[in-house]
Order: C-alpha cells, then structure tokens, then sequence
C-alpha cells in the first residue's frame, strides 16, 4: 500500500469546528530511484477515510516552503486514524457503552 500525509485543513462549516477538506500528498519514487513527496491536492474526508480502508498509511505533517528553489520540506508526524462517534456527545447509547452482538 501507498504512503500519504496531510499537511493543512480547512473548516467549512462556520456551525462547527470539524475539518472538511485537507492537502494530501502521496510518497513516490522517481525515475531517478528517489523518494519524495507529490501533492495530490485538496481531498474530503470521504477521500482520507477511503484511504485508510484501503489499507494506505496516512500520517499528519508539516509543510514548509523550501528556502531556496522550488518545493516543499516535508517533516512527518503521526497516524492519523478515523474514530466513530455520536454528534453532540450524547450521555445516551454512548457507543462506548453498547453491548457486544
């Protein structure tokens, strides 16, 4: 499976504080052998989540702007994985509390 990382979010939704859309890049290997980062631009979180079912590996990031050239130093951070909850942190049925089937 690929490598992807997300380097910024966006929050669309002025009702609350979730993320919409996030800058995903893919790890490649070049013609040259060489490995780096390709931006594959902006993504949903359907896209992310698809991902990961997948089986790719995603991890947080940061992208700084190299200094000098073109281009973008990628310093990677941690998984990122996605998590089920109920909206508004409901004290009912909490999901954490449901009996197994």
């Amino acid at each position: 499976m690929a490598k992807y990382c997300v380097t910024a979010a966006n929050h669309n939704n002025a009702n609350d504080d979730r993320a919409s859309e996030f800058q995903v890049w893919k790890w490649m290997q070049q013609e040259d052998k060489t490995w780096i980062w390709i931006l594959q631009g902006k993504k949903t979180l359907n896209n992310v989540a698809e991902l990961l079912t997948q089986g790719n590996e995603v991890i947080s990031a940061k992208a700084e702007k190299k200094k000098e050239g073109s281009g973008y130093n990628i310093t990677p951070g941690f998984p990122i994985e996605l998590e089920l909850r109920i909206a508004r942190n409901d004290k009912n049925f909490k999901i954490t509390d449901f009996p197994p089937f």
